[in-house]
């Protein structure tokens, strides 16, 4: 069991794959809403633990300089709700990659409002891990400005997923290119932080989903793996397939009921 906390940079993400993100956190929400809750409160009634966060980085409006918003902390349980209207009033700060390329010192203070005892730190409590998936498209510039941060949050048991989801057209941004190349390569100096590339689609966000849910939730069983043996050969020389079978994200109920004939 996983508490996740999404932080989205909005200086970097244009608005129709923000509509797309705010879609998949809503479809991750709720096939977690109806996942059955194990934990009770004090009157005896099943809760479900409150396991995301949702923060995003924006251009303040009055001094141009980014700042940190968190609009969806994590409580005793989970109300969806509350993380509808996070999510649908999350604006759209979109700024053309070339003038919006974070700086350093920018992503150093964000990061530190983040990784506090007043924030991450305080939520879900010591008995699970935490997670934050960082969502760009253009990466965030250098580790070394806000290494200590990062450092301090493996401390923590707490991880730091970057998602960048690349744009077809950033090669036409100058420095664009560089930038994401130069993050890339110092990322993999940290133990606690993992960096995953994508080319955005429907296919692509259903699949993060599934993969974020099974993250959420405490009752997934390790895949049983299966080797499929074919009497013929299945394209070339292959008579066998290996594959890992997981049950369904979200159970499916049989509505039928058992007959005769």
């Amino acid at each position: 069991m996983t508490l996740l906390c999404f932080l989205l940079d909005l200086r970097t993400i244009p608005p129709p794959l923000l509509s797309d993100l705010k879609q998949s956190l809503l479809q991750l929400a709720n096939l977690y809403a109806v996942t059955r809750g194990k934990d009770r409160c004090e009157d005896d009634i099943p809760m479900l633990r409150d396991l995301i966060g949702l923060c995003y980085i924006e251009n303040s409006p009055s001094s141009s300089s980014p700042e940190l918003k968190i609009v969806y902390r994590p409580g005793k349980c989970f109300s969806l709700r509350d993380f509808h209207h996070a999510v649908n009033n999350m604006p759209m700060n979109y700024i053309l990659p070339n003038n919006s390329i974070p700086t350093e010192n920018s992503q150093e203070v964000s990061l530190t409002c983040l990784f506090s005892e007043k924030a991450l730190y305080a939520w879900g409590g010591d008995d699970i891990t935490k997670k934050v998936i960082a969502v760009s498209t253009t990466g965030f510039t250098s580790i070394g400005a806000f290494q200590k941060s990062l450092m301090d949050a493996a401390e923590h048991c707490v991880t730091v997923e970057f998602t960048i989801l690349e744009q077809k057209d950033m090669n036409l941004y100058s420095g664009t290119s560089e930038k994401l190349t130069e993050f890339v390569n110092s990322i993999h100096e940290l133990e606690n932080c993992v960096l995953h590339r994508y080319l955005p689609d429907s296919w692509l966000l259903c699949g993060l989903v599934k993969g974020w849910l099974q993250e959420l939730r405490n009752d997934i069983e390790e895949p049983l793996q299966a080797m499929f043996l074919f009497k013929n050969t299945v394209g070339r020389s292959i008579k066998q397939l290996s594959c890992n079978l997981s049950a369904s994200s979200v159970q499916i109920i049989d509505g039928f009921t058992p007959c005769q004939t």
